[in-house]
């Protein structure tokens, strides 16, 4: 999950900024991003056929697929999740992601006791994922009571490609430092 890495650089500055809708501002442009990353990474993994992950893995993960569609919407989800919750810690309100975490675990052991019996592998999947839109949920209302229409930002715009253009070139080998 690409947000896990992103969400430690972000407690770091949220928790060293004064101003909450800075923190807020900060925590929306890195949801984009890292939304934007994980479907990068998301969308080959669906693609691949359940061949493919036979092939590499021996016929033990002939189901990988199936445990990949069933899980996407989750990963996708969590990213809300993760890098709301560091919003929240970084801005000292730690009991905010006690609470959201502690009505995903209900939720968890809910769904997992009623899903996997049912169904398997793909019961785990869609548990674990309704899970992290439960837990999701939680967050990004309590986020929202507080930064309305924050949701406006997460179209990507023309800046944004130019910032990661311009950040793609900062991190390229071999260019030349003015």
């Amino acid at each position: 999950m690409i947000s896990k890495s992103i969400s430690l650089v972000q407690y770091a500055r949220i928790s060293n900024l004064n101003e909450r809708p800075e923190a807020a501002r900060l925590t929306v442009r890195l949801i984009k991003f890292s939304l934007a990353a994980s479907l990068v990474i998301l969308v080959p993994l669906l693609l691949l056929p359940a061949d493919f992950y036979t092939f590499i893995f021996g016929e033990g993960f002939s189901d990988t697929r199936m445990v990949i569609w069933t899980l996407a919407f989750g990963v996708l989800v969590y990213n809300f999740s993760i890098l709301t919750g560091h919003y929240f810690s970084g801005t000292g309100r730690y009991q905010v992601n006690a609470i959201a975490s502690s009505l995903g675990l209900i939720a968890s052991i809910i769904l997992y006791f009623t899903l996997i019996p049912r169904f398997s592998m793909a019961g785990a999947g869609w548990a674990t994922s309704l899970s992290y839109l439960i837990t999701t949920i939680i967050l990004m209302t309590l986020f929202n009571r507080e930064n309305k229409g924050w949701y406006k930002d997460l179209v990507p715009t023309k800046g944004d490609f130019r910032q990661l253009k311009s950040e793609f070139r900062n991190i390229m080998p071999g260019r030349k430092v003015s």
